[in-house]
Formats: structure tokens, C-alpha cells, sequence
């Protein structure tokens, strides 16, 4: 029991230092525009337990936890929830005096305010048990070697999945602008189950996912399967991907 102490602690910090205030609407121009979107913080707490339950399951049966480390969990879950709610409430104190039209017409104002909002945001968009947070440390510390090796395992093949899935999406769109052949179409697929991927996409970035995988692909291998109109088309439409950020190689 002594791997679980210093979760457990972290966590009892966390409920002991919430605000009661969290549990209440955050009832805001700016919250209800960027972080809420129009729903209340009851709802939104709602929603972000019932996803827990459907990570905690999953991990559960994927990993065929016992008893014990799905507590752990679900309560590393709790603690991720309670730390957003938090978060909610202190933003509601730092940004309920302020009006949406008023700032919409001061640049400035909204510079100043973007910085305090956008990590809680990013939060919610990208799921609150990823890296970092209190649910991911819980599972490290509670899985044996063997389960360790199996979630590792198991991970890259749900990420080797998602690119794949995504990249033929990407390339649909692609092919709005230039048709490609099946056969040009599978080549570059198989390009990207052969090429360095990602260790991390964050859930708001899903959607860049297949134009960054596409805009890493070695230029020499996409030649050897485009002809030169579609190569140039290929690189203009995919050579500043690479700029976008929630990815880690």
C-alpha cells in the first residue's frame, strides 16, 4: 500500500482545498464564452465524472485490474475533477467584472485575459486525465510490470490506429484538390505505418493530427509516388503543418 500514500495524499490536498464555490454556476461573460460554452458548472461537472467512468472501465477491462487499483483511479479521477472545478471558481473571481462587448473592443483587455483562460480551456478540450495529471500518476504507480508492459503495448497500438484512421481522412480532403489512384493512395498510407510517430496527441489537436503525419513524411519517398503537379500541390498544402503544437516525436 505504501506505491498508493503519495497519490492518496495529493489527492485528500485537493478535496480539503477545494472551494464549496466550485459546485455552484459560474455565471460570466467570459466563462460561459470560453470555458462553460453555455453550460452551467454542474453540467459540466457531470459530464467530465461520466467520462472518468468510461476511462476507468476501459482501463479496467483492458488491463484486468483488481479491486483495489480501480479505486485508486476513480479516485485520481475525483482529484482531476475537483482540480478543474477549482480552477473554474477562481476564474470566475478574476473575470466576472469584466464585459464581453467592452473587451471585444479592447485588444489589449483580451490579450490580458486570454492567458488566464486558455489553459483551463485546453483542460477540458483535451481531456483532464492525460499527461500530467493525477489519473495518469495513479496508474503508473499502481500497475505491476506486466500490466505496465500490456498498457504501453496497447497505447501505441490505439495511436498507430488513430493516425492511420486520420491520415486517410486527411488525404480525402487532399484529394479535393488533386486526385490520387488507389495504388498512390495506399503507397502513401503505408508511408505513414512505416514513418516515426507521435508519442502524444492532445484530444484538441485530433484534427491536425493527419496534416502534421503527412507534412513529416521524408520528400524524396512522396516523390517516388506523385507525379510533379501533385507533388507541388502535396508540399503546399502540407508545409507548414509542422508549425502546430500538441504533438510530441
Amino acid at each position: 500500500m505504501k506505491r498508493y500514500a503519495f497519490v492518496t495524499t495529493i489527492l485528500l490536498a485537493c478535496f480539503l482545498c477545494a472551494p464549496r464555490a466550485f459546485s455552484q454556476q459560474a455565471n460570466n461573460q467570459i466563462l460561459q464564452s470560453y470555458v462553460l460554452q453555455g453550460k452551467d458548472t454542474t453540467r459540466l461537472q457531470q459530464e467530465l465524472t461520466n467520462k472518468s467512468k468510461v476511462l476507468v472501465e476501459a482501463c479496467s477491462e483492458a488491463l484486468q485490474l483488481d479491486e483495489g487499483q480501480i479505486e485508486q483511479l476513480r479516485f485520481a479521477c475525483r482529484g482531476d475533477i475537483v482540480r478543474v472545478m477549482q480552477e473554474i471558481s477562481e476564474l470566475d473571481i478574476h473575470t466576472r467584472h469584466i464585459d464581453m462587448q467592452e473587451m471585444g473592443r479592447n485588444q489589449e483587455e483580451m490579450q490580458k485575459i486570454w492567458p488566464l483562460v486558455m489553459p483551463t480551456r485546453s483542460k477540458i478540450d483535451e481531456g483532464l486525465h492525460s499527461k500530467g495529471s493525477l489519473f495518469e500518476k495513479s496508474l503508473k504507480s499502481i500497475l505491476s510490470a506486466e500490466q505496465q508492459v500490456s498498457f504501453e503495448k496497447q497505447n501505441q497500438e490505439k495511436q498507430a490506429r488513430l493516425i492511420v484512421a486520420t491520415t486517410k481522412l486527411t488525404l480525402l480532403e487532399f484529394e479535393k484538390q488533386v486526385p490520387l489512384t488507389a495504388d498512390q493512395r495506399n503507397r502513401i498510407i503505408k508511408l505513414v505505418e512505416e514513418s516515426r510517430k507521435p508519442k502524444l496527441v492532445s484530444e484538441g489537436m485530433a484534427y491536425y493530427l493527419g496534416i502534421v503525419v503527412l507534412s513529416k513524411l521524408p520528400e524524396e519517398k512522396v516523390r517516388e509516388i506523385l507525379n510533379e503537379e501533385q507533388f507541388k500541390t502535396f508540399k503546399r498544402t502540407f508545409q507548414n503543418a509542422q508549425r502546430f503544437g500538441g504533438f510530441e516525436w
